[in-house]
């Protein structure tokens, strides 16, 4: 079904990463809009992939094949890994739980919880981030991160399954340079 196209697109990616047929998009809007979505190139059609997540900011694709997209929702958002985004419409995810009602998308708790704002991934699965909070009145806030995953990324084949993925466990690290 052809989606309208939503109102605050955010940033995009073209898929499949070696010949594009789609621009694959996140959205910052509210979580009753759609929060991924994705745009055939040559017709212009919108289709949802998914809805339930806020703010949504971050997309890339990865080194094994899949997409990264998450929400700069203060410090409960969360980022994703969907495998297969052309294969995916009308998705739901519970932003509470983490769960999305199809199988090829999943929540990546390992990155930790966080206002995501953009990212850059490393072909053996490392992954720098920084977040969108500031330093305010004297909050602290504001800091880059870097997850390093617990089995790296060998190289090869796309992934055939998101328990293969190097997003699936790892630890988190934190530079924070001052504070207000």
């Amino acid at each position: 079904a052809e989606d309208a196209l939503p109102a605050n697109p955010d940033q995009m990616v073209l898929w499949p990463h070696d010949r594009p047929t789609h621009i694959i998009s996140v959205n910052e809007e509210g979580s009753d809009k759609p929060a991924l979505i994705k745009i055939d190139l040559k017709t212009g059609k919108a289709t949802t992939i998914a809805t339930g997540l806020d703010d949504g900011d971050p997309v890339r694709v990865t080194p094994w094949g899949t997409v990264l997209f998450g929400e700069e929702a203060g410090n409960t958002g969360a980022m994703y890994e969907i495998l297969d985004p052309l294969g995916v419409e009308g998705a739901t995810i519970d932003r509470t739980t983490g769960a999305s009602s199809s199988p090829k998308i999943v929540r990546r708790d390992a990155l930790g919880f966080n206002s995501f704002e953009g990212l850059a991934i490393l072909p053996n699965g490392v992954v720098y981030y920084g977040n969108e909070l500031s330093a305010n009145a004297g909050a602290d806030a504001g800091a880059y991160y870097k997850f390093v995953p617990t089995t790296p990324w060998a190289g090869g084949a796309p992934i055939a399954s998101l328990d293969q993925s190097p997003l699936a466990a790892g630890s988190v690290f934190a530079l924070r340079v001052g504070t207000s």
